[in-house]
């Protein structure tokens, strides 16, 4: 596959004692969702209030069909991607003076990359130092299957995720995800992101293999292999993974990840503790149970709204909060497993 993949790129620098941080965007939306756009208050946006406490910040775009990008990849998938990811993060590791640790914080489908993300850092000697989801699914196929009847597949193997450059009609998804801004307008007391630049500036059509499910583009048509999605994300192949924390939307518009995100992750992060528990004595197994009963706690939080609750001033604030309390969380947790096998 194409290696020479565009990406646009948001980055700031911070203090050098404090962590990068590498910003994931979800499905068909640009990284621009985490720092806004001409015109926009960047106070609305998690970016700004991350690098507000010190974090350094890189948000790169996979190259969706959108005006921004000359070219894209069809079958573009979450191995090469990452490939690609880790590049931009040694790049700026260096040229920041910085340790070679990340804090990956990522929105919706960018949970599906955090086992092969982690993966391909530790071949460059980088350190995933724990990931923060974002109303985000966990890299285990099946969990949020392709609706094609929702996001629609191009000819050009791509999830329709906006309408026909000719047309007025929105997407199903469109319209959820409208609905869900409109939320937190609300919440706001003001108008965040209207439609129109919302529709133009932020979201495109996304490269099916970069969901990291069954649903796979190869050949020039659509296939179903349920093995290369696992192969992909690294499904069950905990032993390298970090732990993770949640930040899980508490607005009925968003119930799936309402009603799942503690319990997929609190399961993920069981089976991470497992896996690095294999080698432990007998007489640690005690301690690292009752750890590991203390984390669906210790690594989740609520926010008020739905999917986009990190959009629009409160809500930013609060989710740059909770991102910072949970790392500090899961480094804690992380020396407690290590003092478990000693």
């Amino acid at each position: 596959m194409d290696r020479a993949i565009p990406y646009v790129e948001w980055s700031r620098q911070g203090r050098k004692e404090c962590a990068l941080v590498l910003f994931l965007t979800g499905g068909g939306h640009l990284g621009r969702i985490s720092y806004g756009y001409p015109g926009g208050d960047p106070r609305d946006f998690l970016a700004h209030w991350l690098n507000l406490t010190g974090y350094n910040l890189v948000v790169p775009s996979p190259p969706i069909e959108h005006p921004l990008f000359k070219s894209q990849v069809a079958g573009l998938d979450i191995v090469t991607w990452s490939d690609v990811l880790i590049d931009l993060v040694e790049a700026k590791l260096q040229a920041w003076e910085l340790k070679p640790c990340v804090l990956v914080v990522g929105w919706s489908m960018a949970g599906r990359f955090i086992s092969r993300l982690a993966a391909t850092a530790s071949t460059r000697g980088i350190k995933i130092e724990a990931f923060v989801s974002l109303a985000a699914t966990p890299p285990l196929p099946g969990l949020s299957p392709v609706n094609l009847e929702e996001t629609p597949l191009s000819r050009q193997g791509f999830r329709s995720f906006v309408g026909p450059s000719d047309s007025d009609v929105l997407t199903p998804v469109n319209r959820c995800w409208l609905a869900s801004l409109s939320e937190q307008d609300r919440i706001e007391g003001k108008s965040i992101i209207p439609p129109e630049v919302y529709l133009q500036q932020f979201v495109g059509n996304s490269p099916l293999n970069l969901h990291g499910e069954a649903l796979r583009w190869r050949n020039g048509r659509m296939q179903h292999c349920l093995s290369d999605a696992a192969n992909d994300v690294l499904a069950m192949e905990f032993q390298g993974a970090p732990l993770c924390a949640a930040i899980i939307p508490t607005a009925s518009s968003d119930r799936h990840h309402l009603l799942t995100d503690q319990a997929n992750w609190s399961f993920f992060n069981a089976n991470v503790i497992a896996a690095r528990a294999a080698s432990f004595t007998p007489e640690a197994l005690d301690k690292v149970r009752l750890l590991g009963l203390s984390l669906p706690r210790r690594l989740s939080r609520e926010a008020i709204g739905g999917h986009f609750f990190f959009v629009g001033a409160k809500g930013a604030r609060a989710a740059a909060q909770a991102i910072l309390a949970l790392h500090a969380e899961t480094v804690a947790v992380e020396s407690e497993l290590k003092s478990c096998s000693c």
